[in-house]
């Protein structure tokens, strides 16, 4: 019963029995290897197939992790996630769980394309999830929650939304609702509309297929307007996998446009890119997990501005990626860490910034029971 479900629980105590910002990182976002808590973030069914954990992050995720080009890169600079983590408590066949500290990257990103750069970050995030499994598949949800309040400052931020999802034995498929979000400082007032995304999986042999569309928006009231801005996503690809005991070998090719905008001015940034990515998670010792992931782009494309008024159009730029990372096994405890996140081809301990550094800075530690 419930293949799919059995699978992703043996594989705890593979090669794959890691759960963390910095496994997803060091795999470059891998869609074949094992669930884990990371993954309930968009689809809160797979919780069902984790069992019972704690789990730590510390550090900030890159970035360049998720955007493709120079202007990009640079509206994200400014995100630095704080330390989060949380639990999952699994019950015969339902599963709970509670995650402090998870911040949303477009949350930040509206606020900065409307101009509202002096806006405070989400304030003590709170998620809270629950998972069921039903038949020959299992469903979940996912509640978050967060707000702030800085009164000398004249500053508050909140943010709310519901995340859902089921899992099947060859497919799952998930809706994320940012169901409302708002924010205040001085002068500027910001509203976050209601925000939306599809998406889901499907397993062939040894291919998945996998897809997704998002879309969020929100205005911000200053002096002398009101700016909207927008957020647009889609995404299409395939990734093959090569899987023994204790090796899990993956490459694959994906369709992705980002599309940012805000209208006073009328400014806007598109990207287009189909990269081509490959990796392998595998056993090194007994208590040593390697991982790496390679990554470029057949094709992309950017064209727009980088809304400091500078137009950026540029076409197969060099966006060639290396991922290294470790994982780290002591009994049931497990701990991840990022190496290197570098696309100079040095291993300068960082993620393409002269002086960063950010060698190991994204750990994290996960206790299975």
């Amino acid at each position: 019963m419930k293949k799919a479900l059995v699978i992703a629980a043996l594989t705890l105590v593979s090669a794959s029995a890691f759960a963390s910002k910095a496994r997803k990182d060091a795999l470059q976002g891998a869609t074949t290897v094992a669930w884990d808590i990371q993954d309930i973030f968009v689809n809160p069914a797979k919780a069902t197939g984790l069992g019972t954990l704690v789990s730590v992050e510390f550090g900030p995720t890159p970035g360049t992790t998720y955007w493709s080009g120079q202007a990009a890169t640079a509206l994200s600079g400014a995100f630095t996630p704080a330390a989060e983590g949380g639990f999952l408590r699994a019950d015969g066949d339902k599963v709970w769980g509670l995650y402090l500290g998870r911040k949303s990257f477009d949350n930040y990103l509206l606020k900065v394309l409307s101009g509202a750069t002096v806006y405070t970050n989400q304030t003590n995030p709170i998620e809270l999830t629950y998972g069921q499994k039903a038949g020959a598949g299992a469903w979940g949800v996912g509640l978050n929650y967060s707000s702030g309040k800085f009164e000398t400052a004249d500053a508050k931020d909140q943010a709310y939304g519901v995340r859902g999802g089921w899992v099947a034995d060859n497919w799952n498929a998930f809706a994320i609702l940012g169901l409302g979000s708002s924010a205040k400082a001085t002068g500027q007032d910001y509203k976050g509309d209601l925000s939306a995304q599809l998406g889901g999986e499907y397993d062939w042999n040894d291919l998945k297929f996998y897809g997704s569309y998002g879309q969020a928006s929100g205005k911000n009231d200053v002096t002398a307007a009101t700016v909207k801005s927008k957020i647009e996503r889609s995404e299409l690809g395939v990734e093959h996998k090569m899987k023994t005991d204790a090796s899990h070998f993956f490459y694959g090719l994906k369709w992705t446009s980002t599309n940012l905008s805000h209208d006073t001015p009328d400014t806007h940034l598109n990207m287009y890119v189909i990269p081509v990515y490959a990796g392998i998670e595998a056993d090194a010792a007994s208590w040593l997990v390697a991982r790496f992931a390679l990554s470029q782009s057949l094709f992309n494309y950017q064209e727009g501005s980088n809304f400091s008024g500078a137009r950026v159009d540029q076409g197969n730029y060099s966006d060639t990626r290396a991922t290294l990372g470790v994982g780290l096994k002591f009994a049931k405890l497990t701990v991840d860490g990022m190496m290197s996140t570098g696309s100079t081809g040095n291993l300068n301990f960082n993620d393409g910034a002269a002086g960063s550094g950010n060698f190991m800075s994204e750990v994290s530690a996960t206790y299975f029971f």
